[in-house]
């Protein structure tokens, strides 16, 4: 049977050949606006999800909480962004870094599944945070994302090109650790965490600072999140977040940023496909999740994870 299954190139390739096709549909019954908001949502989850990559893709660590950094970085960026769109993008990098850190800081004497369901409790109070801190955040009314003032582009494209830049400095950041000695530590850790241990390693710091960097591309993921969306509340950084970004990086593959970004795309243009397509298969109508959870159980037997 193994020769009627592709290889991982030739997956990933028939993947991209029908998100082209997927997302090529709905520009064409939506709009170049609306296929430009749909690039710019998949371009922040993946950018979040990259930070997975660095956490548990390098440093073997599983982190439950990402959602916490894409709300620090989301919510800061509202803040700051009608101010100054390069202090406010710094901010929320370094504000989704502070969550990172929030979420380490029981990396010194957990690892494993303890570690993971630390991360989520730091989901959780994020959320809680964010209905309580309301002069910040708005509370459950939530708040609007002021929008640069750019009349040559409409506010898809602004949000577009956002969300590509905070993409790219996300995958410049996991290119130059992979490369880094850093990069290396991380490897060891992932693959012999005794052996790095024994090589006089500082195990505990090394889990650390890959929440901090996974943080900070969660924050980066965050602030293009909202900038997409333009108006954010705490349910939408709620644990399902988390868990959506969770999937989504071990579906494009925790080592490789292209199926990540694959992955993203997906998980954005396929449920928006699905509602298009509602109206000629109105039977259907209610089976979408389902039909999205066989995909991904799915792409899960026939796909490396790593």
């Amino acid at each position: 049977m193994s020769r009627f299954l592709l290889d991982p190139r030739q997956r990933t390739r028939l993947l991209a050949v029908l998100l082209v096709l997927a997302v090529g549909a709905l520009g064409a019954s939506g709009g170049a606006r609306y296929l430009a908001h749909l690039l710019a949502l998949a371009g922040a989850m993946a950018t979040a999800a990259l930070g997975l990559a660095l956490v548990q893709g390098r440093a073997g660590q599983v982190c439950l909480g990402q959602g916490a950094a894409m709300a620090a970085g989301a919510y800061t960026w509202a803040a700051l962004a009608p101010r100054s769109l390069p202090l406010a993008l710094v901010a929320a990098a370094a504000a989704g870094a502070l969550a990172g850190a929030a979420m380490a800081l029981p990396a010194r004497r957990l690892s494993g599944l303890p570690l993971a369901l630390a991360s989520m409790a730091c989901a959780v109070i994020a959320e809680v945070l964010a209905m309580r801190a309301v002069a910040f955040t708005g509370g459950t009314a939530g708040r609007f994302v002021a929008l640069p003032a750019l009349s040559a582009f409409d506010e898809a494209s602004v949000a577009l090109a956002f969300s590509t830049l905070c993409l790219g400095l996300a995958v410049l950041l996991l290119y130059r650790l992979d490369r880094a000695a850093l990069g290396r530590a991380w490897r060891a850790l992932a693959q012999a965490p005794e052996a790095a241990l024994a090589l006089g390693l500082d195990v505990g710091g090394l889990r650390q600072l890959a929440f901090v960097a996974s943080g900070l591309c969660g924050g980066l993921g965050g602030a293009a999140y909202a900038q997409t969306l333009g108006f954010i509340s705490p349910e939408q950084f709620a644990l399902p977040l988390s868990f959506e970004l969770l999937v989504i990086a071990f579906l494009g593959g925790l080592r490789h940023p292209a199926g990540i970004i694959l992955a993203s795309l997906a998980f954005v243009a396929l449920p928006e496909l699905a509602d298009r397509l509602r109206p000629l298969v109105g039977a259907l109508g209610g089976w979408d999740p389902l039909v999205l959870g066989l995909a991904v159980v799915f792409v899960a037997v026939f796909r490396k994870m790593n």
